[in-house]
């Protein structure tokens, strides 16, 4: 008799923004974004790290208290690229777009969210 595996609850969504960055290669710009964006979703940063890229191009990642979230930015394709997994069942489909609409407004985004 084989033991049936339970899958641990969590929400997968992924962003792409086309967006032109004021700052160019500006690590503040991005964390004046993300932060925000996290702290609309009503969870805490644990820890985060960054990598700059040359000559331009920046990954931003945070370990929540909820799972992790990871940025990426090409400022030369006006392209921004966020991964969010989550394991709270209070961030829904709809209040992730929210928060999208209300951190990044005025740009265009598609959000999907990856179903397993």
């Amino acid at each position: 008799m084989s033991k049936q595996i339970q899958k641990p609850y969590f929400k997968h969504f992924v962003v792409e923004i086309n967006c032109q960055f004021d700052s160019g290669n500006s690590v503040e710009w991005l964390e004046a974004r993300t932060i925000p964006l996290i702290e609309s979703l009503r969870v805490g940063i644990v820890a985060k790290t960054k990598h700059i890229f040359k000559p331009q191009g920046i990954t931003l990642i945070y370990i929540l208290t909820s799972s992790h979230m990871a940025v990426h930015s090409w400022p030369e394709n006006d392209f921004l690229h966020i991964d969010l997994i989550i394991c709270s069942e209070k961030i829904t489909f709809d209040v992730f777009k929210t928060s999208i609409k209300k951190t990044f407004p005025g740009m265009k985004h598609k959000i999907t969210e990856l179903k397993y």
